[in-house]
């Protein structure tokens, strides 16, 4: 990474630690809330979490933390829903109305995200839920009620449409990345070069196609995928010239056990094979060693005298 881009992360790092450190001190004081059982303590708690809210908010704004953001305003939206049950019934209302603006808020703002995570999304909606349902019992007059029933409707809809997709993208994902490794694995059994680059480069696009929806859907499930993509990054293995045979007539390659030449179909001539070590195969016209196997010499032509072998 540019020493540049390192400062960059290391400044802004530095300018989200109180809002990190307010973070940090809001789940001590959420532990604690869950094991009091004092009315006035978990009262006081609530407060105080709130304030760690704001701190934690005024920093994720100005650093335009959007995800952030929205995770605490969800967050600050169940503590007001959770102090509402503690306060004045006249004070109550406005607990509530702040709460559900606040999750409104977040909705309009995880949105606008680009390409966001699609996991991190149904938890943000899925919070959301919780505390609207929460908040309702809350709410006595018809027309308010009918509207929050409506908000209600509009994020359980889209939260079903977000895990809908993750599960589609996740499955499509998955079954890319098979068959991109069955179809490196075949690389590895083709002979001809062409057509194992081919295949090779058929495999990487599929794996790359298998990583655009793992990267909307589930980037925690990268490692196999980035295993993969290594791998199939990797030169293929040559075949060595020195086993391959030269067609005398028309100059093509051909595999060293060639008897004819595969573009022009003359006779190949066999001297070029690696021969044994076996001296008994010997012409006695000139004196070439052959293989075990030839029964004509590959020197001369002679007819082999396989009775003496």
């Amino acid at each position: 990474m540019p020493e540049g881009q390192n400062t960059r992360m290391a400044d802004q790092n530095d300018r989200l630690e109180p809002a990190i450190a307010a973070i940090e001190r809001l789940d001590e004081l959420d532990s604690k809330r869950e094991s009091a059982n004092d009315e006035s303590l978990i009262k006081r708690l609530l407060e105080d979490s709130l304030g760690l809210c704001d701190q934690a908010l005024r920093v994720f704004r100005m650093e335009n933390e959007t995800w952030l953001d929205s995770r605490i305003s969800i967050h600050k939206a169940s503590l007001l829903t959770e102090l509402a049950t503690l306060v004045d019934p006249a004070v109550r209302p406005v607990h509530t109305r702040t709460a559900v603006e606040l999750v409104q808020k977040a909705m309009l703002q995880v949105e606008d995200i680009p390409s966001p995570d699609l996991r991190k999304l149904a938890r943000i909606y899925t919070s959301s839920l919780d505390t609207l349902l929460r908040i309702r019992v809350h709410f006595d007059q018809t027309d308010q009620l009918d509207a929050l029933d409506e908000l209600i409707r509009t994020i359980g809809a889209r939260l079903g449409e977000i895990q809908a997709l993750d599960l589609s993208l996740r499955s499509e994902a998955y079954d890319l990345l098979f068959s991109a490794q069955v179809l490196d694995s075949m690389t590895m059994l083709e002979q001809d070069p062409a057509e194992q680059m081919e295949m090779r480069s058929n495999s990487k696009e599929m794996a790359l196609e298998a990583y655009d929806r793992l990267r909307i859907s589930s980037p925690s499930t990268f490692a196999p995928l980035a295993e993969f993509l290594k791998q199939i990054n990797t030169p293929l293995p040559e075949e060595p010239e020195s086993l391959l045979t030269t067609c005398p007539r028309c100059g093509a390659e051909n595999s060293p056990d060639a008897m004819f030449c595969n573009q022009c179909g003359t006779t190949m001539a066999r001297s070029t094979v690696q021969l044994d070590d076996n001296p008994e195969n010997i012409c006695r016209r000139c004196e070439h060693t052959n293989r075990v196997d030839a029964i004509f010499c590959t020197y001369c032509g002679a007819r082999l005298n396989r009775e003496d072998r």
